[in-house]
């Protein structure tokens, strides 16, 4: 009987563990139509078309203002709330598409590729120092006879780095494409020169995804490294060195399909992508990833996360500690619709995917950012027979509790036990610390829900090395424990069954 009870009490932990984190779904609210302009739409090369930060949520698309499309631009300063007036961010009577946007404090940067004079395309900049409110100019970054195309961009601090296809090296058609970069260390204000990433010509990378953490810059593309099929590859650059790192192939598809449009994510140590793949029925794509834990020196086997039956397309990812929030194209139910899966677990387990919109027409392009708790999506559809802009967010979706301090190097971390995990009512936190560090005062113990909201706080005596709390009361789930001391707070999981 009794081995019999703890069977049953596992399998309700495995649902508990899996189900409670995603809880936040029944919050997302209704589409918001964001464009009035007909002929709106978001980047078709998986570039990011909204960025956040703080309460501040930037958007950009490209627009029919005329006879040809332009770069527009709409902010919200209240987390989606409402939404200030459009701003045209590019000339009006030229060709422009493929916007992407990222911010860095109160600089909002957004490369695009527009037509020129000899009728190729060129890779345009423009950016803001003041949230959005006003803009520089734009200013044209690449000058070369065959088409700079499909931008996509990254910010930190100062540092503002761009990636590309190119294909001015293969005249007079441009038949390929290889990938170009270059970067300000400014804000956007100088400009190195263009740098060559790629080679040889068969391989004709493309599908660039960029993110930047600590200092390092990631990047995945896809490329064709057998003359069939293609594979997902990634490098990173390091702003120390001043260096980019050799290519790691990713997908192994072996020709059996083709892997492309990734998008790459990166928190602390842990580098994420994503990607579509046509190995498995070569009628459609289902989407894949693979995660490194070592800042992209090493990864890991890849990963099949959708099985539908038809095309998983174009996935765009935003990252918050261990919380990942993925979106994607889906055909599953006779038209394109946009769906959504996250994890809360660093990609070690997934929700099963929510369908986002729900309409009779076509949903395409979505992109994806994080301020605070809210999960806020863009993309394009023609529901009111012409396309437009459309906006959605989950308030409470995002869970920060996952990473709210830095964590401490792994020996203090393992001094610090929480046990039993799972729980069913009391557990204790025993601090295994000599007294000689003399920086282990402890100060406070927080016990949070996984989105961050407190529900216990303790101030024992500073010399406390063990301490009971009882969680009877609480519904199962995960929980975390913050043990602040006088230099630093340690993080623990805790699970409730």
């Amino acid at each position: 009987m009794k081995a019999q009870t703890l069977f049953y009490k596992m399998v309700l932990l495995v649902l508990f563990t899996f189900l409670l984190p995603f809880a936040g779904w029944s919050q997302w609210e209704p589409d918001f139509q964001l464009t009035t302009t007909p002929g709106s739409y978001t980047s078709d090369n998986n570039a990011w078309c909204i960025a956040a930060r703080d309460n501040q949520i930037h958007v950009v698309w490209a627009g029919s203002l005329t006879l040809t499309d332009a770069i527009l631009y709409k902010n919200s300063p209240d987390g989606g709330v409402t939404w200030n007036e459009q701003v045209l961010l590019s000339a009006m009577y030229t060709y422009s598409s493929s916007p992407a946007v990222a911010v860095s404090g109160d600089h909002v940067h957004v490369v695009w590729s527009q037509t020129v004079a000899g009728n190729n395309s060129e890779i345009y900049y423009n950016h803001s120092t003041d949230g959005g409110a006003t803009w520089i100019g734009a200013v044209r970054l690449t000058n070369s006879l065959l088409d700079s195309q499909h931008p996509v961009i990254a910010a930190d601090g100062q540092h503002v780095y761009v990636i590309w296809e190119d294909s001015r090296d293969y005249p007079p058609n441009g038949n390929y494409t290889e990938l170009y970069f270059k970067k300000s260390s400014d804000g956007g204000v100088n400009w190195s020169e263009d740098e060559k990433l790629t080679t040889p010509v068969e391989e004709n990378p493309g599908f660039p995804s960029i993110a930047t953490n600590n200092g390092t810059l990631h990047l995945a593309y896809s490329k064709t490294p057998f003359s069939i099929g293609q594979e997902i590859f990634y490098c990173r650059f390091s702003e120390q060195a001043g260096t980019w790192s050799e290519p790691v192939r990713l997908s192994f598809n072996n020709q059996a399909g083709v892997g492309r449009y990734p998008t790459i994510g990166a928190t602390g140590n842990n580098v994420y992508v994503f990607w579509s793949d046509s190995r498995d029925e070569v009628d459609y794509y289902e989407l894949y990833f693979a995660r490194s834990q070592d800042a992209g020196e090493t990864w890991g086997s890849e990963s099949r996360l959708t099985f539908a039956g038809d095309d998983s397309y174009g996935p765009n990812v935003a990252v918050s500690g261990d919380a990942l929030h993925l979106i994607w194209n889906e055909h599953r139910d006779g038209n394109w619709e946009i769906y959504y899966k996250n994890s809360t677990d660093a990609g070690l387990s997934w929700s099963t995917d929510t369908r986002l919109t729900n309409d009779a027409s076509d949903s395409w392009y979505p992109s994806v950012a994080l301020n605070g708790q809210s999960v806020n999506v863009v993309w394009c559809d023609n529901r009111t027979g012409e396309w437009n802009v459309f906006y959605k967010r989950n308030p409470n979706g995002n869970p920060l509790g996952l990473e709210l301090y830095d964590q401490p190097d792994l020996r203090r971390q393992e001094m610090i036990v929480v046990a039993p995990s799972p729980a069913e009512g009391l557990f204790s936190v025993q601090i295994r610390i000599d007294d000689s560090e003399n920086d282990f005062d402890f100060q406070s113990l927080e016990l949070a829900n996984l989105y961050g909201e407190i529900l216990e706080i303790r101030h024992p005596a500073p010399e406390t090395r063990n301490l009971e709390l009882n969680i009877t009361h609480l519904p199962a789930g995960t929980y975390f424990i913050r043990i602040n001391f006088g230099n630093q707070t340690i993080v623990k999981k805790l699970v409730k069954i």
